[in-house]
């Protein structure tokens, strides 16, 4: 299950999804019923003023709603993916440019996505890569 587990998540950060704030929210509607669980958890980087956790299919389209909202262009590429049995971790990088102000940020976001069968459960991003690392659940020989 796991390999299929990172087919899935190379396949929702592809650089033809990623490519545009306009391409993610296009495929929002068909994209999360078909790969999340109806009681989905969307966490957002605590790091986030704004953090909030999302549930349900709806609660993660608001999330990337919202998200998208402050940027007048986004894309987001995926440069790093690792299998953790029932859990994926993944590294994207961001880049982007402020609604209004033009301004331009770059930055890594660290995921965690967790898998309850061939769907995802839960979805948590950190800024910081050894938070998202310490939230990946321990190897079976660690328990």
């Amino acid at each position: 299950m796991s390999e299929q587990n990172v087919a899935l998540v190379r396949a929702i950060l592809s650089p033809e999804v990623g490519e545009s704030k306009e391409a993610i929210l296009a495929a929002l509607e068909k994209v999360v019923p078909a790969i999340f669980t109806e009681d989905v958890e969307f966490v957002e980087m605590p790091e986030r003023v704004d953090a909030r956790t999302f549930h349900g299919h709806e609660g993660v389209k608001e999330a990337y709603t919202r998200y998208l909202d402050q940027w007048d262009e986004y894309s987001a590429e995926l440069i790093e993916v690792e299998d953790h049995g029932d859990q994926v971790f993944a590294v994207g990088l961001e880049q982007a440019s402020g609604r209004g102000s033009a301004a331009p940020v770059e930055d890594r976001v660290h995921m965690v996505f967790d898998f309850r069968g061939d769907e995802i459960c839960r979805y948590r991003e950190f800024h910081d890569r050894e938070a998202a690392l310490g939230a990946l659940d321990p190897a079976p020989e660690d328990h």
